[in-house]
């Protein structure tokens, strides 16, 4: 029994300490799958375009870059380390 719990232990704590890596594969799986789509509507909005629409031109106005909203993100490192510790948990467990 104490090894199954320390075995549990240990997949928990790598499991966190991976958390970091597969949430960047995500964002940039979801990124590239958006721009994909966006490029596609583009392709198809031009395919629909008729030449006698008449073309409005919108002209781009600069964003105060103090204005821009602060987002925070967690540290990776963090993550690594809570995994290692509860990976060494777990690794001490198992020995016992």
């Amino acid at each position: 029994m104490r090894n199954k719990l320390a075995f549990l232990i240990i997949i928990i704590g790598l499991l966190i300490a991976l958390f970091p890596i597969a949430d960047r594969i995500y964002t940039w799986y979801w990124q590239n799958k958006a721009l994909q789509s966006y490029e596609e509507l583009n392709v198809i909005l031009a395919e629909e375009q008729n030449p006698e629409d008449e073309t409005i031109i919108i002209e781009e106005e600069e964003v105060p870059l103090g204005s821009l909203p602060k987002t925070s993100e967690v540290s990776p490192m963090l993550f690594y380390g809570v995994g290692a510790f509860v990976t060494a948990v777990g690794a001490k467990l198992r020995k016992k």
